[in-house]
């Protein structure tokens, strides 16, 4: 068998609501997610004894894609045994479902490497166990996700003729944490508008996509890391359609029409100790 490359590609949230919390705990979210062309890259290959190589310092049975392995390979008793190399590009504790990006490219992955026995739907279903924001990035574009994030129900057309410039603050922090300080704020801000973020989405409106995102944790990470309030104030007097942090941050994205205009936009972050990118819808 040869090797298997595929792209890990991450995630952006263009709103993101906490409806309450089910019983056991979790927090029920709506939010409409959005995946775009960064990505890492994952390498499987045929070995002897499974192993996972990744520069981030974490115990292979703690790593997503080594327990994307172990499932595939509950769900296909002929898995080989292979090695998983990952290549980072997806910044960490930016709210882009690096982790999550990197198991959904495994179970793909994998289910290449041996024939595809699995539909894309059924590894969706399966990959909830590993995490919410798996279903989602085995083969969404735009979705509504609800749930604790892992139904899905696909948005079409999916938004495209867009870019996002993306800016990361070095500052670090822990998703479990967010939720538990947001759960202690007595003022919630704002839901947001969900169907309006979709109407604009599925007119191909980048104006009003761009005014419809929206994030609850935003305001409480603005207390908590000033400097996501400035990056975004800088996106949106760069001209962006619109700009919002994603997920549980810390990174912030600006939407621009063009892939042009936001590469143009990214000049003023070059001095800055911030890391930027530029992405398209995929």
């Amino acid at each position: 068998m040869q090797s298997i490359i595929i792209p890990a590609y991450a995630k952006i949230n263009l709103t993101f609501s906490i409806l309450g919390t089910f019983p056991n705990g979790y927090h029920q979210v709506e939010t409409v997610m959005q995946r775009i062309s960064l990505a890492d890259t994952v390498t499987i290959t045929p070995a002897d004894v499974v192993s996972v190589s990744c520069p981030v310092d974490i115990p292979m049975e703690k790593n997503l894609a080594y327990k994307a392995y172990a499932l595939f390979a509950s769900l296909y008793k002929k898995t080989p045994p292979v090695t998983i190399h990952i290549e980072k590009n997806i910044p960490e504790g930016a709210g882009m479902g690096g982790g999550s990006s990197d198991a959904a490219a495994v179970l793909v992955g994998l289910n290449r490497l041996v024939g595809n026995p699995f539909s894309l739907s059924f590894l969706e279903e399966k990959a909830a166990t590993l995490g919410a924001d798996v279903p989602f990035l085995i083969a969404s574009s735009t979705a509504l996700c609800t749930g604790i994030g892992e139904k899905l129900q696909h948005i079409q057309p999916a938004l495209s003729n867009c870019a996002f410039l993306i800016v990361k603050p070095p500052a670090k922090k822990s998703t479990a944490n967010i939720y538990g300080l947001y759960d202690s704020f007595t003022e919630k801000p704002a839901l947001p508008d969900t169907e309006a973020c979709i109407s604009a989405v599925q007119s191909g409106n980048i104006s009003h996509v761009g005014t419809s995102l929206a994030n609850v944790f935003e305001p409480m990470m603005i207390q908590l890391f000033p400097e996501i309030k400035s990056i975004k104030n800088a996106l949106l007097s760069l001209g962006s359609d619109g700009a919002v942090m994603t997920g549980s941050g810390t990174a912030v994205y600006g939407i621009f029409s063009t892939e042009a205009e936001a590469f143009s936009a990214a000049q003023f972050f070059q001095n800055t100790n911030f890391s930027v990118f530029v992405a398209k819808p995929v």
